[in-house]
């Protein structure tokens, strides 16, 4: 992919989103699962590629310690009238960014996990020069990365887990940030947000595998499964 395709182009990445209450898109829900959403946020350039926001979660968090995520966390019905609130007041919670200073975009299908979330991923951009500032409890780093990095098939991984007669694809990035250092392994449901991200908006499919989404009846297997997991990456 030509770095000069990456340059931000607001209507070329709207135009392939989806509204949130979109008929179009996938929305799923179930007694057994937990709401919740995230912002995929992007930092425009003018010149060069865009770079997208991912943070470190703290070990000290309840869910999902110390992996790398978007901005985000669960539905609060005292707190949100919508998803879209989650997701904006999470991520002024998390790094500090105002709701002013955030554009949604639109929106992907939604994507359950193996930890019996249902994530809706919206897509936003950045509005001016922001300091990020991370919430001390719930987030050890910060990362911007360069758009142009996840076309990268060299640092992509994936791999089929078998459970009983199911099989479950995860991805994995592996990015190196060249300022702090320091590696970073970005997997799960966040490798695979950025997958149906750039597929969905370029057309560019960096899985071998089916890019199939988890059925929501067979996750009464996967308790053993989220065990392995941690234990083997």
């Amino acid at each position: 992919m030509p770095q000069s395709d990456l340059i931000y182009d607001e209507i070329q990445i709207k135009s392939k989103l989806y509204p949130f209450n979109s008929p179009l898109r996938t929305k799923l829900k179930n007694k057994n699962f937990i709401n919740s959403a995230v912002l995929f946020l992007i930092i425009p350039y003018d010149k060069r590629p865009y770079e997208i926001i991912i943070i470190q979660r703290s070990d000290k968090g309840l869910t999902h310690p110390g992996e790398m995520a978007f901005p985000g966390g669960k539905f609060n019905p005292y707190k949100d009238k919508d998803l879209i609130d989650t997701a904006i007041r999470e991520t002024e919670e998390e790094i500090g960014i105002s709701k002013n200073n955030i554009k949604i975009l639109g929106c992907l299908n939604d994507i359950p996990t193996i930890s019996k979330y249902i994530i809706t991923p919206f897509i936003a951009k950045i509005i001016g020069n922001i300091k990020l500032i991370p919430e001390e409890r719930e987030v050890v780093d910060i990362i911007k990365v360069p758009i142009i990095f996840f076309f990268n098939r060299t640092r992509f991984k994936e791999k089929f887990y078998q459970i009983k007669d199911s099989q479950f694809p995860v991805f994995y990035y592996d990015y190196y940030d060249i300022k702090k250092q320091k590696n970073y392994l970005i997997w799960g449901a966040t490798a695979k947000m950025i997958t149906k991200f750039i597929n969905k908006v370029y057309g560019y499919n960096i899985s071998n595998l089916d890019n199939q989404d988890f059925d929501l009846k067979k996750f009464h297997l996967l308790k053993e499964f989220e065990i392995k997991e941690k234990k083997d990456f």
